[in-house]
């Protein structure tokens, strides 16, 4: 029986301290080993691979800046098998693949030879911390073993760079071919014979280390965390031990470029925060691809049907509502909205995860009905829509903000609307207030781009925006009586605008709710003939002097 994905068990996640770069950036595809490292039981179960880390007595850490980690000490520097040497040698074999992680030196009294990652020290390649003093240099190593005999080659060791106690830095080894040229004849090659051999190169947050170092790329041994590498198996020898923690290791069949080294960076670093949002059954979202097509008429044949090319995605749209509340969870929503600044969201089902990656608020409209809870629908924009794992075993990134059970809905029982100085709130049946972010995302098909589309995950996908203008309008409804039609028929271009609504729950916050407060505004007020006439104050904000998270609260 199927397990299907029903809209009614959705959840909707805001991530930010995510990346801005672009989308074509984000290193997912070619992604075969996922270690989370989190906890002692599913943190150590691979979610891509189907491999189970060996665990070798280490602890968890509670270090809430990255959502948990394993932690190393003295007493227990055997480390952690992460994968086997057949697994890694499979891996290494077709001389593309990408290894990384984040870790956290914590002593200054440890080996100076400690080991955060080692696939044998005396063969392959690994990572060292020095950690025997204050300011400790994190030296990435290779040795070309027998691979290729009498070569002139670079250093073995390369520094990336320097940690303190208690700093999380990211790590990222790629491999990358690497010429070598033959300083002495030998049964296979002549002196000044140019042998393609396997390179590493390492980046240490984001940042390139410009030295490519040989290895010897099938060795016995596997891939250790926190120890030193015992060769010709799968444990480790317990020596040199890293005191410290890991997190997050990620290794791909394929050599990231330097932007998806950066934007690895970026987007998982400690930091990241979750909102869960209390989003209804208005939520949709979707991303198509543009089709070109193109006749394959010949001179002695005429075809009917033409060829197709599909190289490029447009934009993925959402949309959802959520209630107006009194915590974060709301006001990070109302942030985003007029900062436009970039989150990640991440829509959950029973069954599975789906990303809208780069994601942008392009028009927020709050709904404001006497007696009814305040709620605001928003719409956006997003780089790139993929459904990144299945419910279960994958685990969206942050630390949660703020709680579902803390949360205050706020009622519209109230309302207020100031204009010009006067409250026009009597009679008043309607209100809108709409803020819409002209969004344009700058062209991004390319012809050398697209000559490397083979399917979905290598097509080109918008990378980055700008932004036109801004718009916050609306209109607010009132009958036509005796008392109220002194504005009928009338506009004015420079007048002052407010509008509160919501509900008195607190003496220190007299109007809890939805509070526009405008200085300078224009409006037009035209009457309407019904059963009851009405008037109607259509409204647009004028000022350009004033920051709108100021204007605009909750």
């Amino acid at each position: 029986m199927p397990s299907y994905n029903f809209l009614k068990q959705a959840s909707v996640k805001l991530v930010t301290g995510v990346s801005s770069a672009t989308a074509d950036a984000y290193p997912h595809s070619g992604l075969i080993h996922h270690f989370r490292l989190n906890n002692l039981s599913t943190g150590l179960v691979d979610n891509v691979g189907s491999k189970t880390a060996v665990n070798e007595d280490m602890v968890v850490d509670t270090d809430a800046s990255f959502l948990n980690s394993l932690k190393l000490t003295a007493s227990n520097d055997a480390g952690i098998g992460l994968l086997s040497a057949v697994d890694m040698n499979s891996v290494e074999s077709d001389k593309t693949w990408s290894f990384s992680m984040w870790f956290r030196s914590d002593s200054t009294n440890g080996s100076n030879q400690a080991r955060v990652v080692t696939r044998d020290f005396s063969d392959g390649w690994g990572v060292k911390v020095v950690q025997n003093v204050n300011t400790q240099n994190i030296v990435l190593q290779g040795e070309n073993g027998s691979l290729v005999v009498n070569v002139a080659h670079g250093p073995f060791n390369a520094v990336l760079g320097t940690t303190t106690t208690g700093t999380w830095n990211h790590l990222l080894i790629t491999a990358v071919p690497k010429t070598v040229t033959i300083t002495q004849a030998n049964d296979d090659h002549a002196v000044g014979d140019e042998v393609a051999v396997t390179g590493i190169r390492g980046y240490l947050n984001g940042v390139k280390n410009g030295q490519v170092l040989t290895y010897k790329p099938i060795v016995p041994a596997g891939v250790i965390l926190g120890s030193n590498a015992n060769s010709g198996s799968d444990s480790a020898t317990p020596v040199n031990g890293f005191i410290g923690a890991v997190a997050d290791v990620r290794v791909w069949n394929r050599t990231l470029t330097d932007a998806e080294a950066v934007d690895l960076y970026v987007s998982s670093k400690p930091g990241t925060a979750r909102y869960d949002l209390e989003v209804g059954p208005e939520l949709s979202f979707s991303q198509t691809f543009t089709e070109d097509t193109h006749s394959v008429d010949t001179i002695h044949e005429n075809k009917f049907f033409d060829a197709s090319t599909i190289t490029k995605a447009n934009p993925a749209n959402f949309s959802f509502k959520l209630p107006v509340i009194s915590e974060t969870d709301f006001d990070i929503v109302r942030t985003k909205l007029i900062d436009c600044t970039t989150f990640d969201l991440y829509v959950s089902t029973q069954q599975d995860v789906f990303r809208l990656e780069n994601s942008v608020l392009t028009n927020g409209t709050f709904d404001i009905e006497r007696l009814k809870p305040l709620s605001m629908t928003v719409t956006g924009e997003a780089s790139k829509l993929t459904k990144v794992g299945v419910n279960l075993p994958y685990t969206v990134p942050g630390a949660l903000q703020g709680s579902k059970a803390a949360s205050t809905h706020l009622i519209s029982e109230e309302h207020t609307i100031t204009l010009g100085g006067s409250d026009i709130s009597n009679s008043v049946f309607s209100i809108k207030a709409e803020l819409q972010n002209d969004i344009e995302w700058i062209p991004y098909q390319t012809v050398n781009a697209g000559l490397g589309v083979t399917n979905a995950s290598t097509a080109m996908f918008p990378s980055s925006f700008t932004i036109n203008k801004k718009s916050l309008a609306g209109s607010i409804g009132r009958y036509l009586c005796d008392t109220t039609g002194a504005d009928a028929q009338t506009f004015s271009t420079g007048t002052s605008l407010r509008i509160q609504a919501g509900k008195d729950l607190h003496a220190s916050n007299a109007y809890p709710g939805i509070d526009i407060n405008m200085a300078s505004c224009s409006f037009t007020n035209r009457a309407n003939v019904a059963e009851v006439f009405t008037e109607s104050y259509d409204w647009r904000f004028t000022d350009n002097l004033a920051d709108l998270l100021s204007i605009i609260k909750t």
